[in-house]
């Protein structure tokens, strides 16, 4: 039995002792800032040298693995260990299960998924250096690393996906736990309102790719007020009553995908709705049998182009005009369901036939009142 004493003095004396000797050893230091004194005790008796009051180790991976693994080595097993090179998850997973004490490492870079999958010792107080890269990283990986180490977790995947709860996890309430995240496209995987998609839209300048709850388009337009670019995916589906034609060309501008919508009645100027059903068109489904109000004063061609674009009732204020022309230029009034204000301002008239005609172009009195003759 050998006086206990620190590692490095006890090698520097056994110069002669060989791994058949039967020599009890018992080191004494509390941390170790290299295993190379350790591992070569343990070369120099056949009974396994005490380490117990060892309290922390600084060493590289494969000089740790060899320490760890060695049935020459005891008492170790609760100190806290630095791996001083850059090793992957598997091989620093490896450390982390055989000590209860605080690992530090950097873990080589990789998936958030494979560098969850791989860390399955880890816990919140070891520290961890983790970056994450890689096209996609799922937002409860990345929840599940941010248990697995006290460091801010880098990622540098270029696109998360995940429900809004896991989204706003990481973007909102545990955001200090990450860095480098801002600039990458999100997913939203579940069907959310606008107002928790707008949160998420804050939270990065990548385009956000969501199905959002339906709702009016004034609320809509309301609460997407981070949706600035046009680029984002957003499904958006406008319904109730009465949509503004300004609010529908504002979801244009938010999205990259169709505005659906199932509004029974849009209302707007001439020249919105003619934005709305004619100009871009292409931008909406769901679009041409709704109630549409005109609410300005507009000649009968431009009340004829939006008469063209709906089966539903078009109600307008038509700018005054001969019965002939009016009749001419209103071939799309064709039901007599529609509510257009007509007024006529012929002063003679040598035939009824256009007034007979406006009549049953409208559910509104034609106002003939200009006629004296």
């Amino acid at each position: 039995t050998v006086s206990t004493d620190t590692a490095s003095n006890l090698n520097s004396a056994l110069t002669n002792a060989t791994a058949t000797d039967a020599l009890t050893l018992t080191i004494t230091d509390t941390s170790l800032s290299s295993l190379t004194n350790l591992l070569a005790l343990d070369t120099k008796t056949s009974v396994a040298v005490n380490a117990s009051s060892i309290t922390s180790i600084t060493e590289t991976y494969a000089n740790l693995n060899t320490a760890y693994s060695s049935a020459g080595i005891s008492g170790l097993g609760n100190e806290a260990v630095t791996i001083t090179d850059t090793q992957s998850a598997t091989n620093v997973n490896t450390i982390l299960g055989k000590t209860t004490g605080v690992v530090t490492a950097t873990v080589s870079t990789d998936t958030a998924s494979n560098l969850n999958s791989a860390l399955t010792n880890a816990t919140s107080t070891d520290a961890l250096t983790l970056t994450v890269n890689g096209a996609t990283a799922t937002a409860s990986d990345l929840i599940s690393l941010d248990g697995k180490t006290n460091i801010a977790i880098s990622v540098t995947a270029t696109s998360v996906s995940g429900t809004f709860t896991d989204l706003n996890n990481i973007y909102v309430i545990n955001s200090s736990n990450y860095s480098n995240l801002g600039d990458e496209n999100i997913t939203i995987t579940d069907t959310q309102s606008a107002t928790n998609v707008n949160i998420i839209l804050g939270a990065t300048s990548g385009n956000v790719t969501a199905i959002v709850t339906a709702d009016t388009a004034a609320a809509l337009n309301t609460a997407l007020t981070n949706a600035t670019t046009g680029t984002d995916v957003l499904t958006l589906t406008v319904n109730g009553a009465t949509a503004q034609a300004t609010d529908l060309i504002d979801l244009d501008g938010k999205t990259s995908v169709d505005v659906s919508v199932t509004a029974t009645a849009v209302s707007g100027t001439f020249a919105n709705l003619n934005t709305v059903y004619v100009t871009n068109v292409a931008n909406y489904v769901n679009l041409g049998d709704e109630n549409v109000t005109i609410t300005d004063t507009t000649s009968a061609g431009n009340v004829n182009i939006i008469l063209g674009a709906t089966s539903g009732n078009v109600t307008a204020i038509v700018t005054a005009d001969t019965a002939a022309a009016l009749n001419t230029a209103l071939t799309n009034a064709t039901t007599g369901t529609d509510a257009l204000t007509l007024t006529i301002n012929d002063t003679t008239l040598t035939s009824v036939s256009d007034l007979l005609a406006l009549d049953g172009k409208t559910n509104v009195a034609v106002n003939a009142s200009s006629v004296n003759s």
